[in-house]
């Protein structure tokens, strides 16, 4: 299939960025793509947004970001995230130690969400850019966020307006 061939093509790239934005992948064409991502040992920016990922499909970059060792910028910007997947990538930030900059910005994040992530900014030491605007966090996932940057010494970009 198409993107069976897209996931086999990221494999052997040898670029360091690819733009997939805007195809309108879905959460049942990402795995492939997804897999071809965390084999790449020279890619190091990816970006999906506007394709409809979902929480489903996030879990599978979520699961690939468990293996990526080059992967330092990816941007999810307009994938309809909600909880379920701001918990996925938490629990991948807590073991990523290559991610840098992760945009998140326009999904349906909402406090819970932002909980999960602000756990995983405790102990992520990498990442230095985190875009959560034009989601739907409030006082409690903002304050929670703010904390995390306290003990936080790389994150030097929060970015929440919007919410």
């Amino acid at each position: 299939s198409e993107t069976e061939s897209i996931g086999g093509v990221l494999q052997t790239l040898s670029g360091k960025c690819i733009d997939l934005a805007r195809l309108k992948l879905g959460s049942g064409k990402i795995k492939s793509i997804a897999s071809g991502m965390s084999n790449n040992k020279s890619l190091q920016s990816v970006q999906l947004a506007l394709n409809e990922l979902e929480d489903a499909g996030i879990q599978c970059i979520a699961d690939e970001l468990l293996m990526s060792s080059t992967l330092l910028h990816l941007d999810l910007t307009s994938n309809r995230i909600s909880n379920p997947g701001a918990a996925a990538l938490a629990r991948a930030l807590k073991i990523n130690h290559t991610l840098q900059s992760l945009n998140l910005s326009n999904n349906r994040i909402k406090d819970p969400g932002a909980l999960d992530i602000a756990s995983s900014l405790k102990v992520n030491c990498e990442l230095k850019t985190l875009n959560l605007e034009w989601n739907q966090i409030r006082d409690k996932g903002g304050i929670a966020l703010a904390k995390a940057t306290r003990v936080n010494p790389t994150l030097q970009d929060l970015i929440l307006t919007k919410n």
